[in-house]
Protein backbone atom coordinates (compact mmCIF):
# COMPACT_ATOMS: atom_id res chain seq x y z
CA UNK A 1 0.00 0.00 0.00
CA UNK A 2 2.69 2.47 0.71
CA UNK A 3 4.67 1.82 -2.81
CA UNK A 4 1.26 2.35 -4.20
CA UNK A 5 0.90 6.20 -2.48
CA UNK A 6 4.69 6.66 -3.84
CA UNK A 7 3.58 6.06 -7.22
CA UNK A 8 1.90 9.59 -8.52
CA UNK A 9 3.11 8.87 -12.74
CA UNK A 10 0.81 7.18 -14.98
CA UNK A 11 3.71 6.09 -17.88
CA UNK A 12 0.90 3.99 -19.38
CA UNK A 13 1.08 -0.71 -18.37
CA UNK A 14 4.17 -1.40 -19.54
CA UNK A 15 5.47 0.95 -16.36
CA UNK A 16 4.90 0.15 -12.98
CA UNK A 17 1.67 2.37 -11.48
CA UNK A 18 -0.42 2.40 -8.39
CA UNK A 19 -2.80 0.26 -9.67
CA UNK A 20 -0.05 -2.23 -10.89
CA UNK A 21 0.95 -2.05 -7.21
CA UNK A 22 -3.11 -2.59 -5.92
CA UNK A 23 -3.26 -5.41 -8.06
CA UNK A 24 -0.57 -7.15 -6.68
CA UNK A 25 -1.16 -6.42 -3.32
CA UNK A 26 -4.77 -7.82 -3.60
CA UNK A 27 -3.01 -10.86 -4.93
CA UNK A 28 -0.89 -11.41 -2.02
CA UNK A 29 -3.92 -10.85 0.20
CA UNK A 30 -5.19 -13.43 -1.71
CA UNK A 31 -2.94 -15.81 -0.79
CA UNK A 32 -2.55 -14.82 3.07
CA UNK A 33 -6.74 -15.30 3.76
CA UNK A 34 -7.22 -12.06 3.90
CA UNK A 35 -10.24 -11.87 1.56
CA UNK A 36 -11.75 -8.70 3.09
CA UNK A 37 -9.02 -6.71 2.05
CA UNK A 38 -9.10 -8.70 -1.28
CA UNK A 39 -11.91 -6.99 -2.18
CA UNK A 40 -11.38 -3.55 -0.59
CA UNK A 41 -7.99 -3.45 -2.66
CA UNK A 42 -9.89 -4.29 -6.29
CA UNK A 43 -11.98 -2.18 -5.75
CA UNK A 44 -9.76 0.87 -5.08
CA UNK A 45 -8.83 -0.21 -9.08
CA UNK A 46 -12.22 -0.97 -10.49
CA UNK A 47 -13.93 2.31 -9.21
CA UNK A 48 -11.85 4.15 -10.72
CA UNK A 49 -13.79 3.12 -14.31
CA UNK A 50 -10.23 3.25 -15.86
CA UNK A 51 -9.76 -0.61 -16.98
CA UNK A 52 -12.42 -2.93 -18.72
CA UNK A 53 -12.66 -6.46 -20.19
CA UNK A 54 -11.86 -6.22 -23.68
CA UNK A 55 -14.14 -7.78 -26.25
CA UNK A 56 -14.74 -7.82 -29.79
CA UNK A 57 -11.69 -8.03 -31.78
CA UNK A 58 -9.55 -6.43 -29.20
CA UNK A 59 -10.52 -9.38 -27.29
CA UNK A 60 -9.76 -11.79 -30.23
CA UNK A 61 -6.25 -10.47 -30.64
CA UNK A 62 -5.63 -9.29 -26.84
CA UNK A 63 -2.52 -11.92 -26.54
CA UNK A 64 -1.11 -11.24 -30.24
CA UNK A 65 0.05 -7.07 -29.33
CA UNK A 66 2.24 -5.84 -27.26
CA UNK A 67 -0.83 -4.38 -24.97
CA UNK A 68 0.36 -0.65 -25.62
CA UNK A 69 -2.74 0.94 -26.05
CA UNK A 70 -5.77 -1.81 -24.64
CA UNK A 71 -7.74 -1.14 -21.82
CA UNK A 72 -7.39 -4.72 -19.96
CA UNK A 73 -4.09 -5.07 -18.76
CA UNK A 74 -2.70 -3.13 -15.53
CA UNK A 75 0.75 -4.34 -16.02
CA UNK A 76 2.77 -5.82 -18.68
CA UNK A 77 6.75 -6.16 -20.03
CA UNK A 78 6.40 -4.75 -23.67
CA UNK A 79 8.99 -6.70 -26.28
CA UNK A 80 9.35 -5.86 -29.63
CA UNK A 81 10.79 -7.96 -32.64
CA UNK A 82 14.59 -7.46 -31.50
CA UNK A 83 13.36 -9.63 -28.14
CA UNK A 84 12.70 -12.78 -28.90
CA UNK A 85 12.58 -15.75 -26.76
CA UNK A 86 14.73 -18.32 -29.33
CA UNK A 87 13.31 -21.86 -29.06
CA UNK A 88 12.79 -21.75 -25.33
CA UNK A 89 8.91 -20.46 -25.13
CA UNK A 90 6.14 -21.75 -24.44
CA UNK A 91 4.62 -22.30 -28.04
CA UNK A 92 7.36 -25.11 -28.34
CA UNK A 93 4.96 -27.56 -27.13
CA UNK A 94 4.14 -27.67 -30.67
CA UNK A 95 7.20 -29.92 -31.43
CA UNK A 96 8.45 -32.81 -29.76
CA UNK A 97 9.49 -31.01 -27.14
CA UNK A 98 6.39 -29.90 -25.38
CA UNK A 99 7.27 -27.63 -22.33
CA UNK A 100 4.06 -27.20 -21.85
CA UNK A 101 0.78 -29.45 -22.67
CA UNK A 102 -3.19 -28.28 -22.45
CA UNK A 103 -4.42 -31.23 -20.14
CA UNK A 104 -7.62 -33.17 -21.34
CA UNK A 105 -9.50 -31.42 -17.93
CA UNK A 106 -8.71 -27.87 -18.72
CA UNK A 107 -10.12 -28.84 -23.04
CA UNK A 108 -13.17 -30.63 -21.46
CA UNK A 109 -13.87 -27.06 -19.22
CA UNK A 110 -13.30 -25.42 -22.43
CA UNK A 111 -15.45 -27.12 -24.63
CA UNK A 112 -18.36 -27.38 -21.84
CA UNK A 113 -19.98 -24.39 -22.85
CA UNK A 114 -19.46 -24.80 -27.21
CA UNK A 115 -19.32 -21.40 -27.90
CA UNK A 116 -16.71 -20.60 -25.25
CA UNK A 117 -14.13 -18.00 -27.66
CA UNK A 118 -11.22 -18.74 -25.65
CA UNK A 119 -10.90 -21.93 -26.73
CA UNK A 120 -10.02 -20.55 -30.26
CA UNK A 121 -8.28 -17.84 -28.75
CA UNK A 122 -6.29 -19.57 -26.65
CA UNK A 123 -5.67 -22.36 -27.88
CA UNK A 124 -5.50 -23.98 -31.69
CA UNK A 125 -5.18 -27.48 -33.49
CA UNK A 126 -2.20 -27.38 -35.53
CA UNK A 127 -0.29 -30.04 -37.40
CA UNK A 128 3.33 -31.02 -38.55
CA UNK A 129 5.23 -33.97 -39.35
CA UNK A 130 5.54 -35.31 -35.75
CA UNK A 131 1.06 -35.12 -35.86
CA UNK A 132 -1.61 -33.13 -34.54
CA UNK A 133 -0.95 -30.92 -31.41
CA UNK A 134 -2.48 -28.40 -29.15
CA UNK A 135 -1.25 -25.03 -29.62
CA UNK A 136 -0.96 -22.34 -27.11
CA UNK A 137 -1.96 -19.06 -28.61
CA UNK A 138 -1.53 -17.13 -25.40
CA UNK A 139 2.62 -16.20 -26.40
CA UNK A 140 1.99 -15.29 -30.68
CA UNK A 141 2.66 -11.38 -30.93
CA UNK A 142 1.94 -10.25 -34.40
CA UNK A 143 1.79 -13.87 -36.13
CA UNK A 144 5.36 -14.34 -34.11
CA UNK A 145 5.91 -17.87 -32.20
CA UNK A 146 9.08 -16.64 -30.63
CA UNK A 147 7.69 -13.24 -29.78
CA UNK A 148 5.05 -11.86 -26.36
CA UNK A 149 4.87 -9.26 -24.37
CA UNK A 150 3.65 -11.09 -21.08
CA UNK A 151 1.02 -9.59 -18.87
CA UNK A 152 1.66 -9.58 -15.32
CA UNK A 153 -1.90 -8.11 -13.97
CA UNK A 154 -5.06 -7.55 -16.28
CA UNK A 155 -8.56 -6.88 -15.48
CA UNK A 156 -9.71 -9.76 -16.04
CA UNK A 157 -7.24 -11.61 -13.75
CA UNK A 158 -8.60 -9.12 -11.03
CA UNK A 159 -12.01 -9.84 -10.80
CA UNK A 160 -11.87 -13.25 -10.18
CA UNK A 161 -9.46 -12.22 -7.25
CA UNK A 162 -12.15 -10.57 -6.21
CA UNK A 163 -14.57 -13.45 -7.12
CA UNK A 164 -12.72 -16.17 -4.98
CA UNK A 165 -12.51 -13.62 -1.94
CA UNK A 166 -16.36 -13.23 -2.44
CA UNK A 167 -16.96 -16.41 -2.43
CA UNK A 168 -15.17 -17.41 0.63
CA UNK A 169 -16.32 -14.70 2.79
CA UNK A 170 -19.54 -16.01 1.77
CA UNK A 171 -21.09 -12.83 -1.23
CA UNK A 172 -22.41 -15.72 -3.27
CA UNK A 173 -24.17 -13.34 -5.48
CA UNK A 174 -21.71 -10.99 -5.75
CA UNK A 175 -18.65 -13.50 -6.50
CA UNK A 176 -20.81 -15.32 -8.92
CA UNK A 177 -21.33 -11.77 -10.91
CA UNK A 178 -17.17 -11.24 -11.36
CA UNK A 179 -17.57 -14.68 -13.00
CA UNK A 180 -20.59 -13.96 -15.05
CA UNK A 181 -18.55 -10.91 -16.68
CA UNK A 182 -15.95 -13.21 -17.36
CA UNK A 183 -18.19 -15.84 -19.43
CA UNK A 184 -19.93 -13.23 -21.11
CA UNK A 185 -16.90 -12.04 -22.29
CA UNK A 186 -16.00 -15.37 -23.73
CA UNK A 187 -19.70 -15.52 -25.44
CA UNK A 188 -21.39 -17.55 -23.09
CA UNK A 189 -24.87 -17.69 -22.55
CA UNK A 190 -25.02 -20.61 -19.53
CA UNK A 191 -24.09 -18.15 -16.79
CA UNK A 192 -24.02 -19.02 -13.24
CA UNK A 193 -27.03 -18.31 -10.17
CA UNK A 194 -27.07 -19.56 -6.80
CA UNK A 195 -29.67 -21.70 -7.59
CA UNK A 196 -27.93 -22.92 -10.79
CA UNK A 197 -24.17 -23.55 -10.81
CA UNK A 198 -24.22 -26.10 -13.55
CA UNK A 199 -22.73 -29.02 -11.81
CA UNK A 200 -20.64 -27.58 -9.49
CA UNK A 201 -20.78 -27.84 -5.99
CA UNK A 202 -19.95 -24.84 -4.96
CA UNK A 203 -19.73 -21.15 -6.09
CA UNK A 204 -15.71 -21.59 -4.84
CA UNK A 205 -16.00 -24.70 -7.26
CA UNK A 206 -17.46 -22.35 -10.09
CA UNK A 207 -15.22 -19.86 -9.61
CA UNK A 208 -11.93 -21.57 -9.44
CA UNK A 209 -13.11 -23.41 -12.33
CA UNK A 210 -13.27 -19.88 -14.23
CA UNK A 211 -10.09 -19.06 -12.99
CA UNK A 212 -8.30 -22.21 -14.52
CA UNK A 213 -9.91 -21.66 -18.03
CA UNK A 214 -9.37 -17.48 -18.03
CA UNK A 215 -5.89 -17.35 -16.63
CA UNK A 216 -4.39 -20.51 -18.48
CA UNK A 217 -1.09 -21.21 -19.13
CA UNK A 218 -0.46 -17.61 -17.13
CA UNK A 219 2.66 -17.11 -14.98
CA UNK A 220 1.50 -20.35 -12.61
CA UNK A 221 -1.86 -19.01 -11.31
CA UNK A 222 -3.62 -22.62 -11.35
CA UNK A 223 -0.69 -24.79 -9.33
CA UNK A 224 -1.06 -21.28 -6.58
CA UNK A 225 -5.11 -21.97 -6.82
CA UNK A 226 -4.91 -25.09 -5.50
CA UNK A 227 -2.44 -24.98 -3.27
CA UNK A 228 -3.98 -21.88 -1.56
CA UNK A 229 -7.33 -23.72 -1.60
CA UNK A 230 -6.18 -27.23 -0.62
CA UNK A 231 -6.87 -28.93 -3.47
CA UNK A 232 -5.06 -31.91 -5.05
CA UNK A 233 -2.49 -30.70 -7.44
CA UNK A 234 -2.37 -34.07 -10.11
CA UNK A 235 0.44 -33.95 -12.53
CA UNK A 236 -1.19 -36.18 -15.56
CA UNK A 237 1.18 -35.61 -18.03
CA UNK A 238 4.95 -37.07 -18.55
CA UNK A 239 7.13 -35.79 -20.99
CA UNK A 240 10.64 -36.30 -22.40
CA UNK A 241 12.22 -33.41 -22.70
CA UNK A 242 15.62 -33.36 -25.22
CA UNK A 243 19.04 -33.67 -24.25
CA UNK A 244 20.13 -30.08 -25.36
CA UNK A 245 17.80 -28.09 -23.61
CA UNK A 246 16.94 -30.29 -20.35
CA UNK A 247 19.08 -30.66 -17.58
CA UNK A 248 20.50 -26.99 -17.61
CA UNK A 249 24.58 -27.52 -18.27
CA UNK A 250 27.15 -26.92 -15.49
CA UNK A 251 27.75 -23.73 -17.03
CA UNK A 252 23.85 -22.80 -17.02
CA UNK A 253 24.13 -23.79 -13.70
CA UNK A 254 27.04 -21.65 -12.30
CA UNK A 255 25.62 -18.48 -14.24
CA UNK A 256 22.61 -19.37 -11.78
CA UNK A 257 24.14 -19.73 -8.45
CA UNK A 258 25.86 -16.08 -9.77
CA UNK A 259 22.42 -14.51 -10.90
CA UNK A 260 21.01 -15.77 -7.59
CA UNK A 261 23.73 -13.97 -5.32
CA UNK A 262 22.21 -10.78 -6.79
CA UNK A 263 18.26 -12.02 -6.56
CA UNK A 264 17.95 -11.88 -10.49
CA UNK A 265 14.15 -12.82 -9.81
CA UNK A 266 14.09 -14.49 -13.45
CA UNK A 267 16.91 -16.62 -13.00
CA UNK A 268 16.22 -17.62 -9.78
CA UNK A 269 12.76 -18.49 -10.07
CA UNK A 270 13.27 -20.93 -13.20
CA UNK A 271 16.62 -22.45 -10.82
CA UNK A 272 13.92 -23.08 -8.43
CA UNK A 273 11.26 -24.37 -10.11
CA UNK A 274 13.76 -27.11 -11.80
CA UNK A 275 15.75 -27.53 -9.12
CA UNK A 276 12.75 -28.72 -6.74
Amino acid sequence: MQAASLMTLDKGNAYASKNAAYALLANVYLQRGENEKVVETVNLVTRQNKYKLVTGTEFTNYFTTDHSTDQETIFCMRMNSAQTAATFGINYDYTDSRYAAVSEPLMALLNEGKTDARLQHYVSLMTNTQGTRYFVNKYTQNGNIRLSSPVFSRYAGLLLDRAEALAKLGRNTEALSDVNAIRQRAGLTDLYSESNLRGRATVLDAVLDERRMELAFEFGYRRDDLLRNNRPLVRSYTTNLPGDKLPFSQRMLQLCFYYRKRRCPLILTSYKTLNK
